[in-house]
């Protein structure tokens, strides 16, 4: 079982080792995690931290600068919360 000082000094270590300012910051990350941690979710502290470095690897590839700017007109970004509305692993026919 990974446990959150183990996620924790992964997190470290990703931030130590990056030469770039991502959009999303190390002390919100550690936040997040240790508040699934106090809520007694253990166990997806592991899939959250990877889930989050995929959205940070996005958004340096991508020309946004803030998390704000991911909602609204964004194609993805509306197919995912469909896909998550429904519980559907594939495209609604509503986007």
């Amino acid at each position: 079982m990974t446990t959150v000082a183990d996620v924790q000094r992964e997190v470290r270590d990703y931030f130590d080792g990056i030469d770039w300012n991502p959009v999303i910051q190390q002390n919100w990350v550690e936040g997040y995690l240790m508040a699934l941690d106090a809520r007694g979710k253990s166990d997806e502290l592991s899939d959250a931290w990877e889930d989050i470095h995929a959205l940070m690897l996005y958004l340096d590839r991508t020309d946004y600068t803030s998390i704000s700017e991911l909602h609204g007109g964004n194609t993805a970004w509306r197919w995912n919360r469909c896909r998550a509305a429904s519980g559907s692993p594939t495209r609604s026919n509503s986007s």
